[in-house]
C-alpha cells in the first residue's frame, strides 16, 4: 500500500471547496463528535533581527481513526511595514489511521470561513460555551 499523493490548496480553492452549507454542517459534525480531540494550542516565541519579536502557535485537533489536523500560525507585527499580512497561516492534514500526509492548504482563508461558520451555528455555539465552563481541556476552536 503506498501513500496517498498530497494536494495543496491556496486560499482560492479553499474558498471553492467550501461552500457554505457544505461548511456549517462540517463544523457542527466537527465540534460535537464525540472521538474528536483539540488540545490547547501551544505559543512560542520567535526572535527576529531589526523588529518585533513573531510568534509561532500550533492547533492540533483529531477525530480518532479518521484525521488529525494542525494549523500553525505565524504572528509578525511589523509585517505591515513590508506589505505582509501580520498574521499568516497553514494546515496540515493526516490520516489518522496510517500518519500518511493528504493534503495542506492555506489557511487563511481557511480560518475566515471556519470562524463564520461556527458563529452561524448555534449548537457549536452552545457545545463551545459549556466546555469552556466545565473547564474542558477539549478546545473547540
Amino acid at each position: 500500500m503506498s501513500a496517498p499523493t498530497p494536494v495543496f490548496l491556496d486560499d482560492a480553492a479553499v474558498a471553492e471547496a467550501l461552500p457554505w452549507d457544505a461548511l456549517i454542517t462540517a463544523v457542527e459534525l466537527a465540534v460535537t463528535h464525540p472521538d474528536g480531540e483539540s488540545p490547547a494550542r501551544t505559543v512560542h516565541p520567535v526572535p527576529v533581527t531589526g523588529a518585533a519579536d513573531g510568534a509561532f502557535l500550533l492547533k492540533p485537533a483529531w477525530i480518532t481513526g479518521d484525521v488529525i489536523a494542525v494549523k500553525a500560525v505565524t504572528v509578525y507585527p511589523d509585517n505591515g511595514t513590508i506589505d505582509l499580512p501580520m498574521v499568516q497561516a497553514g494546515v496540515l492534514l493526516f490520516d489518522a489511521a496510517t500518519g500518511s500526509l493528504l493534503g495542506a492548504c492555506a489557511g487563511n482563508e481557511l480560518t475566515t470561513r471556519r470562524t463564520a461558520a461556527a458563529s452561524s451555528n448555534p449548537r457549536a455555539l452552545t457545545r463551545r460555551k459549556r466546555a469552556s465552563r466545565s473547564g474542558c481541556s477539549r478546545r473547540l476552536e
